[in-house]
């Protein structure tokens, strides 16, 4: 398959003819969450080798099935909110002669969009349908625009109950001729609670703790299991040595005694003859 076949025009583009966007050279740090071709889950941390509005090509340790999907998280921008995970189709996969280079996989996106940050893209990207919206996401997430500064309002014109009114809810860029005093400060709002983003990494460190405990118990667990094993098997071991031991005893007994008699009846016989 050759390079220029890398990504082809996703399902869900205007018309079959729909123009291709330009692709860029840009490395973008990458999560691909996946399946081989033996059906095994893989995770594995990458970076983009190029991209541009309907997929990107990166280089992978793992065995890919062309028509297979992934998931693609963006990673290492600092960007608020961050980037959502975007689904993926493989489209090629080049291997290479040697063995120490990684193999090259292209994929499709299932939606075209701007999903690696790019804030100032190619003038196709902008033009093309459905990338408006992504687009301008990033590019108000690092740089919004400035708002307009206030404009200078005339206490004296407004009524005394507009003024007593905007008194409490503004602060005007100057204070009014009559007033003596600077106005009170506002009192402070109530901070907002902070949105917590869950990460692939975050999930990941939180999954390994948690396996990493279950593990521990797991293994004192057997452990412990097999202490007892041995002890029983060592107490059932000496009771059977006790046992064997006392029949033992209980055996040679009465022969001894009765060697004792038949020796003691022979002397006595001796001594009267």
């Amino acid at each position: 398959m050759s390079q220029s076949s890398l990504i082809d025009t996703p399902r869900n583009s205007v018309g079959e003819d729909a123009r291709r966007s330009t692709r860029i050279e840009r490395s973008v740090p990458l999560i691909v969450f996946g399946q081989n071709r033996l059906g095994e889950p893989f995770v594995e941390r990458t970076v983009s080798t190029s991209l541009n509005l309907h997929g990107c090509r990166y280089p992978s340790r793992h065995d890919y099935g062309v028509g297979s999907w992934v998931t693609l998280q963006v990673v290492g921008l600092e960007l608020e909110p961050k980037p959502p995970a975007v689904r993926a189709r493989v489209r090629s996969v080049h291997t290479s002669p040697s063995s120490r280079e990684l193999q090259q996989v292209g994929v499709e996106l299932e939606n075209p969009g701007n999903v690696w940050g790019i804030v100032t893209p190619p003038q196709d990207w902008m033009k093309m349908g459905g990338t408006d919206t992504a687009t301008a996401q990033f590019a108000t997430a690092v740089a919004p625009a400035p708002d307009p500064p206030p404009m200078p309002l005339n206490l004296h014109e407004l009524p005394p109950s507009a003024e007593h009114k905007l008194a409490e809810v503004a602060t005007f860029p100057y204070p009014s001729p009559g007033a003596s005093k600077p106005q009170a400060p506002r009192a402070a709002e109530t901070p907002q609670p902070k949105r917590i983003v869950l990460t692939p990494d975050g999930l990941i460190a939180a999954l390994q703790g948690k396996l990493q405990q279950a593990a521990e118990k797991a293994a004192q667990a057997a452990v412990a299991k097999q202490v007892d094993e041995a002890v029983r098997e060592a107490l059932s071991s000496i009771d059977d040595v006790r046992n064997s031991s006392v029949r033992e005893i209980q055996e040679l007994f009465p022969t001894r005694v009765e060697a004792m008699r038949l020796s003691s009846k022979e002397e006595f016989t001796g001594e009267i003859t």
